[in-house]
């Protein structure tokens, strides 16, 4: 069993730059993130957390700006709201230099409003952007169109309906917008979840074919109109260069081709997102991991994206743009709870848990505060947090207390385990790592439960709660 999973011993990935940097042991063999003993944070009221370290984000912010410095292209690194949309982590990249991308109204209005910044880089993406939320508001576009000192504000084309759509909304509203087209590259990679390839050809994301002709031609003419993007996004967590290289190669070919055939100057370039993070922190011979293991860094990224561009366009200069989000959050974040009762299964049912025969239960629930393990069978490192330097000695099932039997942090049905953790027993406190791409932006209420607490780490302090 063990050689299928990608069991490994915590001391082998803490300290290492993108496995587990942030994360040490102590001299008591409990573990600890960003200096700070985690088990200090499961105490009173408080049986389940998620702690957050902004410093750790702001370095994996101006370490991905380091690796294109180098490059002769403005660089322009764009923060994917939906990845992550707590104010701390906007802010703390907003104030490194990075824009934003949003998807919806209801973002771009908490940017704007809530979050109060101004003249920022922004992007426009998702779908059916035209459309109300309710009677009485504005949509993606009429908001958008009213900000006339958001300069460097973009909204990008999902489709030829919405082309239309948009140019009967800036008819009504007489204002003029910088357009992008999102094209969809009509690729696949089996490396990537299907449920995370939005650069497949049969999803709902991007123009592809004759539409692409079509708006373009639709767009052209507009008064209201400057066409200043083409943008592209493969997916999410895509685990290998080569998609990479190949969605580049065909972005700086439509450049190409616009510019001639239409004299439409591109101002700029976007990749999108899709920068993978090392959920696993060893390769096994499993495929069914290889989705969680990367076999790249962010430099080998920035530099398949740049040469496959300056390879095909030569000495045009567009500015480039990256949309991040996972990469950036993903190790920012832990999620600490605490097992609360143990529960054996009779040893003829073992075979069913890949030769398991024991469930922790824990004070807390994947389905309200880890969803992704529910919805993806996604794999999140668990350690047990109260003797993380202890060897590791036996496989455990890890349950929630939703009533619901898909509420499993890990058990051997799926892929999502079991685990090998020290002799764990009820009251220590277990800690899942890298969660901070994505759960706490899909985390619910479900059965009534309430969220858990968020703590926030910066430079040694806790500065929120």
């Amino acid at each position: 069993m063990s050689c299928n999973l990608p069991i490994i011993h915590p001391r082998e990935y803490f300290k290492k730059q993108d496995l587990g940097e942030n994360l040490s042991i102590d001299e008591d063999g409990q573990l600890r993130f960003n200096g700070f003993r985690v088990v200090d944070f499961i105490k009173g009221s408080v049986s389940r957390c998620y702690v957050a370290d902004i410093t750790l984000l702001k370095k994996r912010g101006n370490r991905l700006k380091e690796v294109f410095s180098k490059y002769d292209y403005e660089f322009r690194p764009l923060y994917a709201v939906k990845a992550n949309f707590h104010p701390q982590y906007i802010k703390t990249l907003v104030n490194i230099g990075f824009g934003v991308e949003v998807v919806n109204v209801h973002e771009l209005k908490y940017v704007i409003e809530s979050l109060n910044f101004k003249k920022i880089p922004i992007v426009c993406n998702g779908v059916a952007k035209h459309i109300k939320f309710n009677l009485n508001g504005k949509s993606l576009i009429e908001y958008a169109a009213k900000l006339e000192e958001y300069e460097d504000l973009t909204i990008n084309i999902n489709s030829y309906y919405e082309a239309k759509e948009l140019l009967k909304a800036l008819s009504r509203i007489r204002q003029r917008v910088n357009v992008g087209l999102r094209i969809n590259i009509e690729m696949y990679n089996g490396l990537v979840h299907e449920d995370l390839y939005a650069g497949a050809g049969y999803t709902r994301f991007g123009l592809r074919g004759m539409d692409i002709i079509r708006t373009i031609e639709n767009l052209r003419n507009s008064r209201w109109v400057k066409i200043t993007e083409l943008h592209t996004h493969i997916g999410s967590q895509v685990a290998t260069l080569k998609a990479f290289k190949k969605a580049s190669k065909k972005l700086a070919e439509i450049f190409l081709k616009v510019k001639n055939k239409y004299s439409i100057n591109i101002e700029k370039i976007n990749f999108g997102g899709g920068l993978a993070f090392n959920y696993t922190k060893k390769k096994v011979k499993s495929t069914d991991y290889n989705e969680f293991y990367c076999n790249y860094n962010v430099g080998m990224w920035a530099e398949v994206l740049v040469s496959s561009i300056s390879k095909e366009i030569k000495n045009e200069k567009p500015i480039l743009e990256v949309e991040v989000g996972r990469w950036l959050t993903a190790p920012t974040m832990i999620y600490l709870v605490e097992v609360v009762d143990k529960v054996r299964i009779s040893p003829k049912f073992k075979s069913y848990l890949k030769n398991s025969d024991e469930w922790l239960i824990v004070n807390g629930s994947a389905i309200t505060d880890l969803p992704d393990i529910v919805l993806l069978k996604q794999w999140f490192e668990i350690v047990n947090a109260s003797k993380v330097g202890e060897p590791l000695a036996k496989f455990y099932n890890i349950g929630g207390i939703a009533c619901d039997s898909g509420d499993v942090f890990a058990w051997g049905r799926d892929r999502t385990g079991p685990r090998k953790l020290p002799e764990t027993n009820v009251g220590d406190i277990l800690a899942v790592l890298d969660v901070g791409a994505y759960q706490l932006p899909l985390s619910n209420n479900y059965n009534c439960l309430p969220k858990p607490k968020v703590f926030i780490i910066s430079d040694k302090h806790i500065i929120s709660e």
